[in-house]
This record gives C-alpha cells, sequence and structure tokens, in this order.
C-alpha cells in the first residue's frame, strides 16, 4: 500500500466516489469510510487509499436475507389499522379515502442542506455545518427558518443538540493547539464557544449524544497513539470519564433515553463487518 498513490484531500477523495465533499465526510463519519488524518502545526489533513475506499464499498454491498413473510393479521400495525376500521363502521364514520384508490406511501423533501448530524430529541431541529457564515446552523422544521449561530469557527462539524434545544456541541481543529477538540455553544444568546473536554486536544472527537438531563455528553476520541475511546464529559467540569477503549476501527456510539447504557458498534480486526455491544453508561 505504500507504492499506491494516495488520495489526498476531501476533494480528491470525493471526486474518487463520484460525490460532493459533504457527502465524503458524511460517510467516513457515519458509514465508516476509511479515511485517515494527520495533524500539522497549522492545520489537520486527510488522506484516503483507493484500495481501502474499493473494500467499503464492496462491503456495503453485502445485503442479508428478507426476512420471511408474515401474515398481514399478525402485523401489530396492520393489526390495529383493521381494529380502528371496525370501530370506526361501528360508529357509522366511514374513512376518507387518502388521494387516490390504491395509493401507496409518498415522500417529500422538507429541507435540502446537503447534509446535516443528528435531528434533535423532538425531531423539530436539525444542526448543520454553515459553512457560508462560519458557524453552526439549526434548521427548523417546523418554520422552515434557519438559525445561524456566529461561533466564528469555520472549521466546525458535526453538531449535536442538547436535550432542551439550548446547546450545541460540535468538532473542531484548534489550529493553536495542534489537535480536536469539542466546542459548547449557545444556541441564542452569547455565542461565543468554549472548550468541552479538559487536557490535550485529540487526534480526532465526535460528539455521539447527551444524556437525558443535559448535564453530559457522549464522545468518541481518538487518541494521538490511534486507540479509540467511548467517554462521557460533564459540561460543568469538562473532566472525560473514558467507559471504554479499542484498538480496532473506530466506534459508533449511542446512549438509551433513560441514559442508562451505552450501545456501540466496531469492526473486528481485519474485518469489513461490526459487532454490536452495550455497557453500561456508570461504567460499571
Amino acid at each position: 500500500m505504500s507504492d499506491e498513490q494516495r488520495l489526498e484531500s476531501w476533494k480528491e477523495i470525493g471526486t474518487y466516489l463520484k460525490k460532493d465533499l459533504r457527502t465524503a465526510r458524511r460517510w467516513e463519519k457515519e458509514e465508516g469510510l476509511p479515511v485517515h488524518r494527520h495533524t500539522h502545526k497549522s492545520r489537520a489533513s486527510v488522506y484516503a487509499y483507493p484500495s481501502e475506499i474499493d473494500a467499503w464499498r464492496v462491503s456495503r454491498k453485502i445485503a442479508s436475507e428478507p426476512a420471511p413473510a408474515r401474515p398481514l393479521w399478525k402485523i401489530p400495525a396492520f393489526a390495529l389499522t383493521m381494529a380502528l376500521c371496525l370501530v370506526m363502521v361501528g360508529n357509522g364514520i366511514r374513512p376518507q379515502v387518502a388521494s387516490a384508490q390504491g395509493a401507496g406511501p409518498s415522500a417529500r423533501r422538507v429541507w435540502s442542506p446537503g447534509g446535516y448530524d443528528l435531528v434533535s430529541i423532538d425531531g423539530r431541529y436539525a444542526p448543520f455545518t454553515d459553512w457560508e457564515l462560519k458557524g453552526i446552523g439549526v434548521h427548523d422544521f417546523e418554520t422552515g427558518a434557519n438559525l445561524h449561530i456566529a461561533t466564528g469557527d469555520a472549521d466546525g462539524e458535526s453538531p449535536v443538540l442538547s436535550p432542551d434545544n439550548s446547546l450545541v456541541v460540535y468538532t473542531y481543529f484548534d489550529r493553536a493547539r495542534n489537535g480536536f477538540v469539542l466546542r459548547l455553544a449557545n444556541v441564542r444568546g452569547d455565542p461565543r464557544p468554549r472548550d468541552l473536554i479538559k487536557g490535550e486536544p485529540a487526534g480526532y472527537v465526535l460528539a455521539k449524544g447527551w444524556t437525558p438531563d443535559g448535564k453530559q455528553v457522549l464522545f468518541t476520541e481518538e487518541a494521538k497513539d490511534g486507540i479509540w475511546q467511548i467517554s462521557l464529559v460533564p459540561v460543568a467540569d469538562g473532566t472525560r470519564h473514558v467507559l471504554k477503549s479499542l484498538k480496532w476501527g473506530r466506534p459508533e456510539a449511542s446512549i438509551s433515553p433513560d441514559g442508562r447504557w451505552i450501545a456501540y458498534s466496531t469492526p473486528a480486526e481485519g474485518q469489513p463487518n461490526s459487532d454490536i455491544f452495550v455497557l453500561a453508561a456508570d461504567g460499571s
């Protein structure tokens, strides 16, 4: 692989994939696109190997066999629909036919930002990187408006909203410290961000969610020795609490709605597929 010509930027990686750079960044974060990073004194750079991308493409084409068909009356949603129809008929109410007879489910585009991150818990907002205005944007699905948070961080990415939608945490490359940090900013009010985690910056770091009380942030972090960690950090004091260290591959992680459990996926050494694990959020 040392003789293989590398793709030396997000633009080259996107061109190889025949996608724009935002799609390439999203695939790296959400679907495990194999991208490597170098940190330098003035900036961070990325690179990738075409052979690794080709292998990743092949692994994504592996599809599981379809589940055996179930009788319609055994499907809960169908059974509930039939029960409601019977109740409506019994009460003399006739359900209206939607659109046209036999019309199937339809979809409509409500917003096209070119990629966004985790939707808020209540489903109303979607945070995104505001590349043009150098900050973080929050799209409101109810009104259709975009709110700009003037953090001044042109390289901020992967924002995640707090449960009450008052705060946003995001990844930022700190040139002065030559590493990646998590930053925290107010959605409304004073937008000046502050670093969330105490100590040295990481090789790479990503926020994955918040505890239900909004007091801690779940994140994954690549140490500069290549070891990935899953951690929680209290918003109040910024002291990281490492829950799991992993040698192989970047994990995906999510916290349960009650805040008690963390599910994460990680590939086994040399394998294209991942396994899913669950651990207690208190580290036990």
